[in-house]
């Protein structure tokens, strides 16, 4: 297989005219890029794909200079150039690279083109490396079936055009390496504050080491001067902004497919409506029994609605998203598994019925995926990478609070409108488990629980409001507390290692780790995301969009769907320790149970 870098760059920028061409330690930032691609030692070849505009033929002179290949292709239709690059220089695969991705990584660049020559695979894309690290690696093949399916000429941001479920053989990399998983870090260019953030890199390293690798780049980004990814963090913003006028990914055929059926159009329905049309996924259906809310999709996002289940053609669904309230989350999970459709489900409440849903599904084959979200929160997976490296030591204990005003939840409607004021399903008893589906990943399943739990003040619902959980995992201790009474919203955990201290604040963009051998703080800085209007500033779509890539992976079979049901329903039965609930109030739960003396209500 002939394998060859496309280096996909126009000098046609608007927000920062003529970027690449700027000059950095005695040459063009666009040069240095190309010497960086050249350090790459799994390619059969470099060459700058770039468009036939006038403005573009100074890459021919630098493409002379620097001894690679150019190729002059279509202005708006990158996919057509990546393609047409391919068939003149006789390649069977190219390795994209962003024009702006100065500082990538020939390691990266390397582990593509071996994927794409080892693997079954037609598409390598990568998750959790620095924007601006990443290459992907696109087939003839891949790149032919999309010219022939998409109906947008207009590419500029074209992922998700290879990420629809079924169409490729996909692969999606991550880092191995720790000091690489680092997806805060921002080192592309499209400002004048990234430029600064480049000055900055290269008059530290690049006089004493031309050729620096990536480990040294990011040795000096997150352990010597993490400060320096502050200079980048308002560009960020801008770019985020400007992602969202990309021109949106179309096929031919998908203008009255059935593919996604989201039940349930409150506010986690629109929510995940959001997150599939982010993936570049098309055929999204909203199921609602309410017209308002049907409307307000309709009107919000451009998807078909329905309100009737027989309209469902099921054999086109790729899969379906369940987030209707928790009391109705069992039905809709009986229907997947009676059409073999693979199903997402909203953090759930409800034990008794899963361990019959969960036979059922194991017997059919099918899918059923409990949400996680905060483990795709980028500070949680830090402190996990922290946790379970080993370098520090086991856990000792861990105290952990989470809290926001029941009102504030939904500033839009009533409190007694919806789910959480039931006594089931209510706020805080949702809350619970729903930490300790990401806590128990960090410090082990509980080994015994004890728990107080009541009524403080009036939040607009007589339900408890305030959860006071302490926690014995294997070698450690520890607390939980959640309440719906909080006028400030909160997510704040410390956690204590043998050899370390890990503190975070979801406020704020860091996660904050004491190394006791070397007495000293380490910061790990967090991208500011941006939050949608109307919801709580540190509620990020992005962690919310991961989930559902991942859901999508699993169901392709690219990726393990991290929370299992029967891990879920552990979770659940912990709830019910907690409350003590007597044996005979669990009548389907696993057989493992989780000792602990019975909860109180105050």
């Amino acid at each position: 297989m002939k394998i060859i870098a496309l280096i996909s760059v126009r000098n046609k920028s608007e927000r920062f005219p003529g970027k690449i061409l700027k000059e950095l330690h005695g040459q063009t930032v666009f040069e240095h890029l190309v010497d960086r691609v050249k350090m790459a030692s799994a390619l059969d070849g470099v060459v700058i794909a770039t468009s036939d505009d006038p403005r573009d033929a100074v890459f021919g002179e630098i493409a002379s200079r620097k001894s690679v290949g150019v190729f002059y292709g279509s202005r708006p239709d990158k996919l057509k150039r990546y393609l047409d690059a391919l068939h003149h220089f006789r390649a069977d695969a190219g390795i994209i690279i962003d024009g702006d991705d100065i500082l990538c990584f020939p390691e990266v660049i390397d582990a593509t083109a071996c994927c794409l020559r080892n693997g079954d695979c037609e598409v390598v894309l990568w998750s959790g490396l620095p924007l601006g690290a990443a290459s992907s690696g696109l087939t003839e093949v891949a790149l032919r079936r999309v010219m022939e399916l998409k109906s947008e000429d207009d590419t500029e941001v074209w992922g998700g055009y290879f990420r629809r479920p079924g169409l490729f053989k996909l692969v999606t990399m991550e880092p191995e390496e720790p000091l690489f998983a680092h997806p805060d870090v921002r080192m592309t260019l499209d400002y004048q504050e990234d430029l600064d953030f480049l000055h900055a890199i290269f008059d530290e390293l690049y006089p004493h080491s031309p050729r620096f690798d990536s480990r040294e780049l990011m040795d000096l980004l997150v352990n010597r001067h993490p400060e320096w990814n502050e200079i980048t963090r308002p560009a960020q913003d801008r770019y985020e902004k400007n992602l969202t006028r990309a021109a949106p990914v179309r096929f031919k055929d998908d203008v009255n497919s059935m593919k996604w059926v989201v039940f349930g159009l409150g506010s986690m329905g629109k929510r995940r409506i959001r997150c599939l049309a982010a993936l570049g996924e098309q055929g999204i259906v909203g199921f609602d029994l309410r017209a308002d809310r049907r409307a307000e999709a309709e009107k919000a996002y451009g998807v078909k609605t329905i309100d009737d289940v027989e309209s469902i053609d099921w054999s086109g669904i790729k899969g379906i998203i369940i987030s209707t309230p928790p009391d109705k989350h069992q039905m809709y999970m009986r229907l997947a598994v009676e059409k073999g459709v693979p199903a997402f489900i909203e953090a759930g409440v409800i034990l008794e019925g899963l361990a019959e849903l969960d036979r059922a599904a194991r017997l059919k084959k099918v899918l059923l995926a409990p949400s996680c979200t905060l483990r795709f929160h980028p500070a949680v997976k830090d402190i996990k990478r922290l946790v379970q490296g080993g370098q520090y030591g086991k856990v000792t204990s861990f105290a952990h609070y989470s809290g926001q005003y029941l009102p504030d939840w939904h500033p839009w409607e009533n409190v007694k409108d919806f789910y959480v004021s039931k006594k089931e399903t209510s706020a805080c008893r949702e809350i619970v488990p729903f930490e300790l589906t990401w806590l128990t990943e960090l410090v082990g399943v509980p080994k015994e629980v004890r728990g107080l739990f009541g009524h403080t003040t009036d939040v607009g619902a007589d339900i408890d409001d305030t959860y006071a959980v302490a926690i014995k995992s294997e070698g450690c201790y520890g607390t939980l507390v959640v309440d719906v009474v909080a006028r400030y919203a909160m997510r704040q955990l410390l956690l204590n290692l043998e050899y370390g201290q890990v503190q975070w604040r979801w406020d704020r963009p860091e996660v904050n780790f004491y190394d006791a051998r070397e007495k000293r703080w380490i910061t790990f800085g967090q991208r500011e995301f941006q939050a949608r209007e109307g919801y709580n500033r540190n509620i990020a779509e992005e962690m919310y969009i991961e989930e559902i890539r991942t859901y999508i992976q699993a169901i392709d079979g690219q990726a393990p769907w991290p929370n299992s049901l029967p891990d879920d329903m552990a979770i659940l039965e912990l709830l019910l320790t907690i409350e003590g609930r007597p044996r005979s109030e669990r009548s389907d739960a696993p057989a493992e149970m989780i000792g602990a003396p019975r909860g109180v209500r105050l």
